[in-house]
């Protein structure tokens, strides 16, 4: 029964949506104590959110976390465990950026790119390709070339953001290495493997710079390159050259150091940069240059040069303009010749869609994860976590034990509509074995319906550890008086024995002689128990608070004695009715023979209602006791009186009742009554 359980709940749990997970109270339970736990003292509020539009997995604003349900690596997982492993590896990243991210350094870092200068400091060229490199780049940022301070500032963003995430997953995994470290490990193996082979990268003459940047982030999060079809090239001669500038940036404490292994490893990428911008170059050029050739074919002479006259009140001058400088300054670097403003304006726009489709086709994990107000995703819907302040000490271990958590919450989930659906089968199959019994006359006209309780509340949950307080003693002395009796009636053997037809192999070398053993045949507990529980109103109050603890103290010990045991409860519905036919009972199933999880909580909640038709709740149980296969056969009887319901009370009733207990005597049934008022 036990697996089969286990089994629906399995099944049921398969049918829940990430929704129905992810916004119930339970998990945000689990994300408020995992939030108090790792987020430190900055952040006041975690939320969570579903947007499958935007693309984005997580965010922070230095106040706030939000976290999308609905992100793609999350969805890309097809177990609701592996989703929630993602989930608290996301948190565990946006909370790392919280923590070890100087959001203000980086802000100055890049508003320093865009206007133009290093910083903290220029990379320091080792050869002189990297000098020339050097040169070229510090042309372009001092004309402050809005094209290639784009392309800077973006790859720039991309590079020192991945070097970052780097830094504070390895912190986070350090400090929580439970379910944070398992989920930032589990989304970390996931975008790597949508990255393809270097080989597959390369195929097609596709833009180096993108290939690099993916090349750059295998090798950040993994630690080697997927090129195992490829022994050499220069995207990998390259990757070489940066490679312990990762590895030492990625384990400074200092944002400095990794702003600074950034510089460099664009000054690396240059070569791939220059290409980019010949590419564009050339395409802003091409009609411009077919412009040209038509005015050539016109054949209009040019015109003369007319000497500037000089205005009034100006000198003229020699000195070059700052224009005619950067332009000398270009082609002395190999820049290239200065593009008119026309052409300046295609190659921004050029270079605004190239930039687009790089962010696009770069893994969106290595983008900027920290929000402006105004940049925020909707986030209309969203299910808003406290994030408490508490000191270190007071803060729970959720990150060792959220996995028995989450399995606890998806318990908590089914659990109801499984043993909803449980209780109905189990009711309907009793009802017709009720309908398929045949009652005596007495008793046959009157409607019967079973009740079968399987859901409860946790109030009437709570209330069983009261009961099962009143009745430890007594449960005890049951124990201890008959327990012995019964086990020594199991099959036993006995070893170092002197005398014997049997020789124990465990004691074979027994110098004393002692080498034999005996078994002796146990005596089975051929037993089978039923009480029935009077729940018509009389018993109102104490008498069944009395009537449900010696039922709950026989169901517990028939059920450690080995003892099959069945528990009813019974009564009427309680209407005055002229005619029998018109009366319903109810039989109340709290226990079968075949133990059930919520036997005890169904004995336990019980309740008064109606009269009692103790007949026809004697000739059920009865009936379900005899076709046991056990040879002795008892039936417990807890009421506070006679028999009273439509046309059955009085001597009429006892008549009946005796009748009854003759005809189950005779079958081998014992009954023991218990009496309470």
């Amino acid at each position: 029964m036990k697996d089969t359980y286990r089994e629906r709940i399995k099944e049921e749990q398969k049918k829940l949506s990430p929704q129905q997970v992810f916004f119930s109270e339970g998990y945000q339970r689990l994300f408020q104590h995992l939030a108090d736990e790792v987020a430190g003292e900055k952040l006041e509020q975690l939320l969570l959110y579903q947007n499958a539009s935007d693309g984005i997995a997580g965010w922070n604003d230095g106040k706030r976390i939000g976290i999308n349900v609905d992100n793609t690596i999350t969805g890309s997982f097809l177990e609701l465990e592996q989703k929630s492993d993602s989930l608290v590896g996301i948190l565990g990243h946006e909370c790392g950026h919280a923590r070890f991210t100087d959001s203000r350094l980086r802000r100055v870092y890049m508003q320093k790119m865009q206007a133009g200068t290093w910083y903290p400091d220029a990379p320091k060229p080792e050869n002189e390709d990297e000098e020339s490199a050097l040169a070229e780049m510090n042309t372009y940022l001092t004309k402050k070339d809005p094209a290639v301070l784009s392309l800077l500032t973006e790859c720039a963003s991309y590079i020192s953001n991945l070097l970052n995430d780097v830094y504070i997953e390895a912190k986070m995994c350090s400090l929580f290495p439970g379910s944070i470290k398992k989920g930032i490990l589990v989304n970390r193996r996931r975008n790597v493997e949508w990255i393809p082979p270097l080989k597959e990268l390369l195929e097609g003459n596709p833009d180096p710079v993108s290939v690099f940047l993916k090349v750059l982030v295998q090798y950040a999060l993994r630690g080697y390159v997927n090129s195992w079809n490829m022994e050499s090239c220069e995207m990998l001669d390259t990757l070489n050259e940066v490679k312990q500038l990762v590895d030492l940036s990625v384990e400074a404490d200092s944002d400095l150091i990794r702003y600074k292994a950034t510089n460099r490893i664009l000054l690396k990428m240059w070569k791939y940069f220059r290409k980019l911008l010949e590419e564009l170059k050339q395409e802003c050029q091409e009609p411009e240059e077919n412009g040209e050739q038509q005015q050539e074919t016109q054949e209009q002479p040019p015109e003369k040069e007319t000497p500037q006259e000089e205005q009034p009140g100006k000198e003229s001058s020699d000195e070059p303009s700052e224009k005619e400088k950067w332009k000398a300054e270009a082609q002395k670097n190999g820049c290239g010749e200065e593009l008119t403003e026309e052409q300046q304006k295609k190659m921004e726009s050029a270079m605004g869609k190239y930039l687009k489709a790089l962010t696009e086709n770069l893994p969106a994990f290595i983008q900027e994860s920290e929000a402006e107000e105004k940049a925020l995703p909707d986030i209309e819907n969203a299910r808003v976590i406290q994030v408490s302040k508490r000191i270190e000490d007071q803060k729970e271990s959720t990150d060792e034990k959220s996995e028995l958590i989450f399995q606890k919450i998806l318990f908590q989930l089914v659990e109801g509509t499984v043993d909803q659906k449980i209780g109905l089968e189990v009711r309907n199959r009793l009802q017709k074995e009720v309908d398929g019994m045949k009652f005596d006359a007495a008793h046959d006209r009157v409607k019967k319906e079973i009740l079968y309780k399987n859901v409860f509340t946790e109030a009437e949950k709570k209330f069983l550890p009261l009961y099962e307080a009143a009745v430890k003693r007594t449960e005890k002395r049951l124990r201890v008086r008959f327990l012995p009796i019964l086990e020594n009636q199991k099959e036993r053997t006995e070893h170092r024995m002197f005398f014997g037809k049997r020789l124990d192999m465990r004691t074979i070398a027994d110098p004393g002689g002692a080498v034999y053993k005996r078994t002796f045949q146990g005596k089975k507990t051929d037993a089978a128990v039923c009480v029935l529980v009077d729940n018509s109103d009389s018993m109102m109050g104490q008498r069944m608070e009395a009537a449900k603890a010696a039922a709950l103290t026989l169901y517990d010990f028939c059920r450690k004695a080995g003892i099959p045991v069945l528990v009813y409860g019974h009564h009427t519905d309680g209407y005055s009715h002229n005619n029998p036919s018109e009366e319903t009972v109810y039989f109340h199933s709290c226990a079968e023979f075949a133990e059930d999880r919520n036997d005890r909580l169904r004995i336990t909640t019980m309740e008064t209602c109606g009269s009692n038709r103790d007949g026809a709740a004697l000739l059920f149980v009865a009936n379900k006791l005899l076709n046991r296969p056990e040879k002795h056969k008892m039936l417990f009887l807890i009421s506070d009186g006679l028999p009273n319901a439509t046309c059955y009370s009085g001597s009429y009733a006892m008549a009946d009742l005796r009748k009854i207990k003759e005809k189950l005597v005779k079958k081998g049934i014992v009954f023991q009554a218990a009496a309470i008022g």
